[in-house]
């Protein structure tokens, strides 16, 4: 008699764990979606002109239909505030390359590239500080290439370009 009373509370003891585990999945299958990323939010609200969010893959807002995920070279390089000294602790630095862009303290992966009238607008998918978010940037050249604008895109930042000057390979190792 012990033995089969052993044996059935085994017996519910399991059942009762796989019964918690199926209804644990069930539950996840349920939750609620996840709230839009700021570029699908900008896609699904048909926001246009200079708020506007690309999604990756979006050409209507380029001049032309190629999009790509990479910056152009053009604007590849080490770049800082006008006034900075292109030292690597300067808080307003950014190094850009095809793929991604530095900035002191987050990282930016680009998820979409679209050219627009000598301008480049680069979707990134952004990492720092233990937070993820998607952020958009019209990126402008000046004529001689010493100067880039970016400048922020999306309601959550309000002012203009930010001006930054290219750093010499020398000034940009500390």
């Amino acid at each position: 008699m012990r033995k089969l009373a052993l044996t059935s509370g085994l017996t519910f003891a399991f059942t009762t764990s796989l019964l918690l585990v199926v209804g644990a999945c069930s539950e996840q299958a349920d939750a609620p979606a996840q709230e839009p990323s700021t570029a699908e939010a900008g896609a699904e609200t048909g926001e246009t002109g200079e708020n506007a969010v690309p999604a990756p893959g979006d050409t209507e807002l380029a001049d032309t239909a190629e999009t790509a995920d990479t910056i152009p070279a053009s604007f590849h390089g080490i770049w800082d505030y006008v006034e900075g000294t292109c030292a690597l602790e300067s808080d307003l630095r950014m190094e850009i390359s095809g793929g991604e862009i530095l900035f002191y303290e987050s990282i930016g992966t680009v998820t979409a590239s679209v050219p627009d009238e000598g301008d480049v607008i680069v979707t990134l998918a952004m990492e720092g500080e233990g937070d993820t978010w998607v952020q958009a940037y019209r990126l402008t050249l000046s004529q001689d290439d010493q100067i880039l604008n970016s400048e922020a895109i999306g309601e959550d930042f309000v002012g203009g370009p930010l001006p930054r000057k290219r750093c010499a390979a020398a000034q940009s190792e500390g």
